[in-house]
């Protein structure tokens, strides 16, 4: 008879066979009964969570359509929660094992990372703490600057709302999930300024720095290569405007960079429980924050599948084996993680991150127009040298490491496949995956030109990065790149139109405007006293007014006086000629009174 090796283990196995199939059938039958709720009642509970007091979107049509995917939604959670069940001895036996082979590679993980650590010289470490230091303070230096209307927008509808409706309205691709629920946990401790609702962005950013050093030492092997790619990721404008913006792009580049760092551990060891592990927690975490963590994921698989065709020294079938088990439980943890929001919001917005619903033509040629946006998003705020240099780089890092460089092709694959257009910031990871491969290209080309450095040369490396990274923080801190960057609709007189129209509107005299002043005016609104439903966006003018407020921005034709007229038809309306009262530069507000000699009418 054979014995059972196997430890035994209580809590794993309580886990296993009661905690999980009870969790997931007893959400399930909750959501069923929550689909059994009348229509009134759940009006009234929306109409307290909107942020006017008033859901009006909910009618009955959209109260059947949420019946009927609750519905679905409970029926589907009890049914895994009966497959877990059913399965309750084989998920813990594998569970079991795992977290044996996890603890036995755990022992000797922490001495291997001291080692690694000690093995840094000590000019590296005070070059990588400057680099850290350094982004860190330019970023900290612009994270109070007015907020802007994407964040705003984010903000006002789904951070700052109870985390129940972060977790289930999806109802437009602006609510990061993740990120804003942290946005909700940091304002609850420290206040809502701009500062604070930027924190989980301006956190992951920092990480990035280090994070970057890792993956470039790891892939090309050098130090050098570590520093120049920590150097871009704090020196960056891009890297910086998205660290400092409240969204959720700086922790889905940093998750990405994570799971690149796990993925090249799992090809060097594809038996090692503990980087599979970071794999499938850095690809869970990046799709709980933006669904468009299927890129980087896309790219992490074709370079694991790539390696494993090219090299069989494991075994191709037994290589993909760990990777199909992370790939399944990437699914499940994601499908779970946002059953919430496909109950309420349907799948819809999912498959839909950019411009969508084109013919082949127009798409192919709304594509190669993003291209190009992004290939401007990459070099932006560097000069004609650093493009350059980062051009040679680029091509040098994807000679060294081709089959990463290869499995960059899945994310057009992708994008094909969706048949969308997605927007520049989409590619963030894109563009920092860009500086590093092109960090250890430049490495690599200093290693060919000086293959014997001298002792000299080794200390001059990290003193030339630490050099010219103060200098781009400086010119970046002196210069007006980051607080004028206009790509993320940025709106800096907002506080100071607030406080002008400050006692000044009310229910007979609103605001009218539109993108991006509308948002950032909702959020200075709780800071001098403007009530949202005084706000409004064009086409929403309604009732019998004495007149309103005109706030018009020249940086974006959507908000141009005359687009605003258009749209909600006010040449047809009987309104006096608007009267500039106040002067902001590319912002101006106007006064518009009713026409006196028009009749007065609903």
């Amino acid at each position: 008879m054979q014995k059972n090796n196997r430890t035994d283990r209580p809590f794993i196995r309580l886990t296993t066979h009661r905690v999980i199939p009870a969790l997931l059938g007893g959400s399930g039958i909750i959501i069923l009964i929550l689909s059994f709720a009348e229509f009134q009642s759940v009006r009234s509970w929306l109409d307290r969570m909107a942020v006017d007091g008033s859901a009006d979107v909910f009618d009955i049509s959209y109260y059947g359509l949420l019946v009927s995917r609750l519905r679905i939604v409970g029926l589907t959670t009890v049914l895994c929660g009966a497959i877990a069940f059913y399965w309750r001895e084989p998920v813990y036996r594998l569970v079991s094992d795992y977290l044996g082979q996890l603890g036995g590679e755990l022992a000797g993980m922490v001495d291997k990372i001291g080692w690694e650590i000690r093995e840094i010289s000590p000019g590296i470490k005070l070059a990588l703490l400057f680099l850290v230091l350094a982004g860190a303070w330019i970023r900290w230096k612009f994270l109070a600057i007015p907020i802007r209307y994407d964040e705003a927008y984010t903000y006002i509808n789904y951070a700052s709302r109870n985390p129940l409706v972060a977790l289930s309205l999806y109802d437009a691709p602006n609510n990061h999930i993740l990120h804003s629920l942290l946005v909700n946990g940091a304002t609850s401790l420290f206040g809502p300024g701009e500062a604070v609702i930027r924190l989980p962005a301006f956190t992951a950013s920092i990480l990035l720095i280090p994070s970057a050093f890792i993956l470039c030492r790891m892939l090309f092997g050098n130090y050098t290569s570590g520093l120049i790619g920590a150097a871009l990721s704090a020196v960056s404008c891009y890297m910086i405007e998205y660290g400092i913006n409240a969204r959720g792009y700086s922790l889905v580049c940093l998750f990405a960079v994570l799971l690149l760092i796990a993925t090249d551990s799992v090809i060097k060891n594809p038996r090692s429980p503990f980087w599979w592990t970071i794999y499938a927690l850095s690809a869970v975490a990046g799709m709980a924050t933006v669904p468009t963590m299927a890129y980087p994921i896309s790219i992490s698989v074709v370079w694991y599948v790539l390696h494993a065709i090219n090299v069989r020294n494991y075994g191709f079938v037994k290589s993909l084996r760990p990777l199909a088990f992370s790939l399944v439980s990437i699914i499940l943890l994601t499908f779970l993680w946002y059953l919430p929001a496909i109950a309420v919001s349907g799948t819809s917005t999912f498959i839909k991150s950019g411009s969508g619903d084109l013919g082949w033509i127009k798409w192919l040629h709304s594509l190669g127009s993003q291209a190009g946006k992004v290939a401007g998003a990459v070099h932006y705020g560097f000069n004609m040298w650093v493009l350059v240099l980062l051009i040679c780089g680029f091509i040098a890092g994807i000679i060294k490491r081709p089959l990463l460089a290869t499995g960059l092709i899945a994310v057009p694959v992708l994008i094909a496949a969706q048949q969308v257009v997605p927007f520049v910031r989409v590619f963030s990871f894109l563009i920092l995956i860009y500086y590093l491969i092109a960090a250890g290209g430049i490495s690599w080309i200093i290693e060919t030109l000086r293959p014997a450095p001298s002792k000299l040369e080794r200390r001059l490396i990290p003193a030339a990065v630490v050099i010219l990274s103060f200098t781009a923080v400086m010119m970046i801190a002196r210069s007006g790149i980051i607080p004028d960057y206009d790509k993320t609709f940025s709106f800096p007189e907002g506080p100071r139109v607030a406080k002008f129209l400050k006692g000044k509107i009310n229910e007979n005299r609103p605001v009218l405007t539109d993108v991006p002043c509308d948002s950032p005016l909702i959020y200075y609104g709780n800071v001098f006293g403007l009530k949202y439903q005084h706000i409004l966006s064009s086409g929403i003018l309604k009732g019998n007014i004495e007149g309103f407020w005109l706030v018009t921005n020249d940086r974006s034709w959507m908000s141009t006086k005359d687009r605003i007229y258009r749209v909600s038809g006010l040449s047809e309306r009987p309104f006096a000629k608007p009267i500039l009262v106040a002067d902001f530069g590319k912002v101006k507000i106007f006064r518009v009174d009713r026409d006196t000699a028009a009749p007065r009418s609903g």
